[in-house]
């Protein structure tokens, strides 16, 4: 998943009044530090388009000590961070940890509660740690009924990650189960009762001829 396809509307004004304008207010400014803040500036877009977190904050960091007062700084910054922690949580993501990608973005979002590709990918993660759950609970039920039901939510819940052919595949699998073990299970309960009412009836009978 890319998250950097909003970045192009944020990066043209913002290199443009740098490089033309200047990003702050010190006139003493040499011109040697404003080539300098330039290509910092440079150097951080291109590290948040090549989703380089780490080049990003230390270029962040030599900008800040150049121009403490830029009043852009504070925006690239915001987008910096959030975008390492998009990163972190697709990485923990891709290692099967969904718990601890879940726990990074929250940490996030607690920095950066309006930024919005974090409250999606938060949103999406929640979903993905609604099917994991469904998944195992899938595995440790034995009630077909529940079974049925469990499987109903799973393709619900996985129709917003988009088709499998394997989970699919595995899902038919598991209803067709289910749904022979509930027939099995309801003519097993259907002979129980007619066997209770046999037995009911002859007790019935006998105790009349008594």
């Amino acid at each position: 998943m890319c998250y950097f396809k909003s970045m192009k509307k944020f990066i043209i004004p913002i290199f443009c009044a740098t490089v033309f304008f200047g990003t702050g207010c010190d006139e003493h400014k040499s011109a040697a530090d404003s080539i300098a803040q330039n290509r910092l500036f440079i150097r951080l877009f291109d590290a948040m388009k090549n989703n380089q977190p780490s080049e990003a904050a230390a270029c962040a960091e030599k900008i800040r000590a150049l121009d403490p007062k830029n009043e852009y700084l504070p925006t690239v910054i915001e987008r910096q961070q959030c975008n390492a922690a998009l990163k972190q949580a697709q990485e923990e993501l891709n290692r099967g940890d969904s718990a601890a990608a879940a726990a990074t973005l929250e940490s996030a979002r607690l920095s950066h509660p309006f930024y919005r590709d974090l409250m999606t990918e938060q949103e999406r993660v929640n979903d993905f740690i609604r099917l994991e759950n469904l998944i195992n609970e899938l595995k440790t039920t034995a009630e077909p009924e529940r079974k049925l039901l469990i499987i109903s939510n799973i393709r619900k819940s996985a129709s917003r990650f988009g088709s499998s052919a394997k989970l699919t595949a595995k899902l038919n699998q598991a209803e067709k189960t289910a749904r022979l073990e509930l027939a099995a299970k309801k003519a097993a309960e259907a002979k129980a009762a007619a066997e209770a009412k046999a037995n009911a009836e002859k007790k019935t009978v006998s105790g009349k001829e008594k």
